[in-house]
């Protein structure tokens, strides 16, 4: 999604990244900051910018965090920089348990090379880890799920390889959206029962694992991004109603009322259901009409390779 919503790719001049950085500290008195990308790793600039930014902030005991980096990157003169700075843990995204899954999302990520440079991490005093998932990927099963456990588990272990405690790690798992302008927009987005499912097995199997902290995206929250996002302009009545009876703030968890929305869909006899069932390659989508600079025939190929795998 992220590719077809900011495509082409841009870097940020690091001149201009150091200024905000110091003037929102000037302005703020801000302790901790993060550099901010979809994978922040691939700046090609990165370890110039972490030095200046270490320079400028750790005498002023300003911390630092890289959100999902590549495991590679924290290699060689990377790796004892980023040891300078306050340990506010590391984050990444293998996205699924199974290198199959993972094949399947096209998701570049290599496990031999993730954990034996997450080793270096913890060498250089580390013992906090976060990692995204998402549940609900087309052809997952039971044992995907458990490849997810089996993932952080040996993630908490390899810590105890450099002579210190297991590493903590928190677990964020989101359901599967088939955006739209994606590959996977013709999938179907699973149903609330399955993720629901999904959801208790996993904390069934981690129930076990003291150094887990495993955090659901809220059920009925993706279930309505997944509704809105792959709509139609029917929804609009939908969107109207809820703001009538009082939805504000719904991407808020204290503000969201599902039961606003639930009683929309009731009343203008449109069914959510029917917008996340899985869509013809050669079928008119409602969001055709927007042009986002990728071809739809190429996201066409994207899918059939998918599907294949």
């Amino acid at each position: 999604q992220a590719r077809s919503q900011y495509f082409p790719l841009r870097y940020r001049n690091p001149e201009l990244a150091l200024n905000l950085a110091d003037t929102i500290c000037k302005n703020t008195g801000y302790e901790e900051f993060s550099l901010s990308g979809l994978s922040v790793s691939d700046y090609p600039r990165l370890e110039e910018l972490l030095n200046r930014l270490t320079g400028l902030f750790k005498p002023k005991g300003v911390a630092i965090s890289l959100p999902s980096i590549k495991a590679s990157y924290i290699m060689g003169s990377v790796s004892s920089l980023i040891a300078k700075f306050k340990k506010t843990g590391l984050t990444f995204a293998p996205e699924a348990g199974s290198q199959a899954l993972r094949n399947l999302l096209a998701k570049d990520f290599d496990s031999e090379s993730f954990f034996n440079t997450l080793k270096e991490a913890y060498e250089c005093s580390y013992q906090h880890v976060k990692l995204y998932f998402m549940i609900g990927i087309p052809y997952e099963k039971d044992g995907d799920l458990d490849a997810i456990i089996e993932f952080a588990s040996k993630v908490s272990d390899l810590r105890r390889k450099t002579g210190k405690p297991s590493a903590m790690v928190n677990i964020s798992i989101n359901a599967l959206i088939p955006k739209p302008h994606t590959a996977l927009q013709w999938f179907p987005m699973q149903t609330p029962e399955g993720i629901k499912y999904k959801q208790d097995y996993i904390k069934g199997k981690s129930i076990q694992f003291k150094k887990f902290k495993i955090s659901f995206h809220n059920l009925n929250m993706s279930f309505l991004e997944g509704v809105l996002s792959r709509g139609d302009r029917k929804l609009s009545e939908v969107i109207l109603s809820a703001f009538n009876k009082g939805a504000r703030f719904d991407a808020w968890s204290s503000y969201f009322k599902f039961d606003l929305w639930e009683s929309s869909f009731k009343e203008l006899g449109i069914d959510p259901l029917s917008y996340l069932s899985s869509r013809r390659v050669d079928e008119l989508l409602p969001w055709d009409f927007i042009d986002t600079g990728i071809d739809r025939g190429i996201l066409a190929e994207e899918f059939k390779k998918t599907i294949a795998i």
